[in-house]
């Protein structure tokens, strides 16, 4: 961070106000997101290219995203486009104001953690063999689940769930607030300890959308992958020379 301050002739964001700091943007559309200055400071960067300015984040008078308690452990998050249900830190409703839909497959739980098997043929952390499905185990609710933000402009809360007695994983959802022209998203980011041999950790967001495939960006780019199984087995052609030519 400090290198690309020096190169890009920056002020620490510790010390740097509105105006002096500009957000680092990696993908190649425009984009308005509101960025983290400090513990109580927020600005808006917004704009195309590599480098947008960071605007201030104006204050309305009826605050642009909210949360309420609805229940032990269950909560709201809504802003002008999202209304989430949260309860024991899974999303058990994620609906759009704007389509007047809802998102979450009926009786689904997005956020749900669950653990499967890890025992491939061959290597283990690498190969994922198809019946590893059969060991799939929901990982239960937690109650543990708080409100660890309530701004004007993000709302989040946190969730602990145990795996087994040594791993655990915190899960924080947030919700910002949304701009007109842009789309509004739930955040999520999870602190995993994880101790454990010969499983694996999957996360899952059941959701009604019906598409062919799906676009996930790694580090070696955006990779396209189907959303539903196969259930064909075609046999893969070989060709065979003989004296008659024959396939």
């Amino acid at each position: 961070m400090k290198d690309i301050q020096n190169i890009l002739g920056l002020s620490p964001i510790s010390t740097a106000k509105i105006g002096e700091v500009v957000a680092i943007n990696t993908l190649p559309w425009h984009r308005k997101e509101i960025v983290d200055l400090a513990p109580n400071e927020c600005g808006v960067a917004c704009g195309v290219g590599n480098v947008l300015t960071v605007k201030e984040f104006k204050l309305a008078e009826k605050p642009q995203v909210s949360i309420r308690e609805v229940g032990k452990g269950a909560f709201i998050l809504e802003n002008d486009q999202l209304r989430v249900k949260i309860d024991g830190g899974l999303i058990t409703s994620l609906y759009d104001r704007k389509a007047e839909r809802e998102v979450i497959t009926k009786g689904g739980k997005a956020n749900q953690l669950v653990i499967f098997d890890d025992k491939p043929l061959y290597w283990q952390a690498w190969d994922v063999e198809v019946y590893h499905l059969d060991s799939r185990q929901e990982l239960p609710p937690s109650s543990q689940t708080k409100i660890i933000e309530n701004s004007q402009h993000r709302v989040s809360v946190m969730t602990e769930t145990k795996i087994s007695a040594e791993s655990w994983v915190k899960t924080t959802i947030s919700l910002s607030a949304a701009f007109e022209g842009h789309q509004s998203y739930v955040e999520m980011a999870a602190e995993v300890e994880w101790r454990e041999t010969m499983k694996f950790l999957k996360v899952e967001f059941p959701v009604d959308i019906r598409n062919t495939e799906a676009s996930y960006e790694t580090q070696f780019g955006i990779v396209r992958r189907p959303t539903h199984y196969n259930t064909r087995y075609v046999r893969p052609f070989r060709f065979i020379h003989d004296d008659t030519n024959r396939l």
